[in-house]
């Protein structure tokens, strides 16, 4: 708009003015808002699907990761928890004297 002119209130009723000669205008309290025309812009075509099919990898039978979990033995922490439960119960349960 131009500096002299105030803004228009959100939700206000204007008048919208085609013409030959001033184009495409807004009056609103007889004022004369002059208006960019609204050019809309061009579509985009859709991307083609690729005609490639997608499939998934799959690890042959002799694959290490898909037996290997029953060739490594499990990690068993048994032993050192324990040692580590015997000695919080020598520090905290025994009574000093």
């Amino acid at each position: 708009t131009k500096p002299s002119l105030p803004l228009l209130p959100p939700k206000a009723k204007i008048s919208v003015l085609v013409s030959p000669h001033i184009g495409i205008a807004v009056e609103w309290k007889l004022q004369l808002y002059p208006v960019l025309p609204y050019i809309k812009p061009v579509k985009k075509e859709p991307v083609a699907p690729s005609s490639k099919q997608k499939s998934t990898w799959r690890p042959p039978d002799s694959h290490y990761y898909k037996y290997g979990h029953t060739l490594i033995n499990k990690v068993s922490f048994e032993d050192t928890d324990k040692d580590i439960l015997a000695m919080l119960e020598s520090i905290f349960l025994c009574k000093y004297a």
